[in-house]
């Protein structure tokens, strides 16, 4: 995230050099756990499940494609999901990258 002109954060856009290095950073973590991305989508679903995301709980598919899109940069995690990342992944949501220093 980057400060705006209020001091207001600013979420960081998807297909910017942030939203690039952030892909980096989570594919990574991801790979240093040894999980190829089905794994990581089925852990985050796991998690999602048992702190009651919701009803509308995304598919393993439909997360693994989330995934991608985000380690490639294309994409950046919304708010709902960077917790829940953070927390599979075993990392602070800073230390993914969701937030620009």
């Amino acid at each position: 995230m980057t400060k705006g002109e209020e001091g207001n954060v600013e979420p960081i856009v998807g297909g910017s050099d942030e939203a690039v290095q952030m892909g980096w950073v989570i594919s990574g973590a991801r790979r240093t756990r040894g999980w190829s991305q089905s794994r990581l989508a089925a852990n985050l679903r796991r998690q999602m499940t048992e702190e009651e995301f919701g009803p509308d709980l995304p598919s393993a598919e439909s997360l693994k494609a989330m995934i991608s899109r985000w380690e490639n940069g294309h994409k950046v995690p919304d708010i709902n999901y960077r917790g829940f990342l953070g927390r599979v992944l075993g990392l602070e949501p800073a230390q993914l990258g969701l937030y620009h220093r």
